[in-house]
């Protein structure tokens, strides 16, 4: 398996699907953080945050590093929840691409 190309491939998918919204950070290693948010209001506010990824040498046959960062209105228990979901996709699609697969189920926060 060629892991450059498959992860430059994911890269350009998820550029065209967050267009403007997808920050870039890093190349070697790929390096990006994808802004997430909330259809749900609580308290007339908005929950919201930064998924940052983080592939590894042999991604997509390794988990990416995920970090989820500058969360609003979203408590610890539920940061805690959305990175274990996060964790247990990309284990389950070890050899697929998990990172555009999980990314858009995130806005379900």
């Amino acid at each position: 398996m060629d892991y450059q190309e498959e992860q430059l491939n994911e890269i350009e998918a998820l550029d065209s699907i967050y267009y403007g919204d997808m920050e870039i950070l890093e190349k070697d290693p790929h390096v990006f953080k994808i802004p997430i948010q909330s259809d749900c209001v609580v308290d007339e506010h908005q929950m919201n945050c930064l998924l940052r990824f983080q592939y590894t040498p042999k991604y997509p046959e390794e988990i990416p590093i995920i970090e989820i960062e500058n969360c609003d209105n979203i408590d610890e228990d539920v940061e805690r929840e959305l990175k274990e979901y996060l964790l247990t996709q990309a284990n389950e699609n070890l050899g697929k691409i998990p990172t555009v697969g999980n990314t858009p189920l995130m806005k379900l926060i």
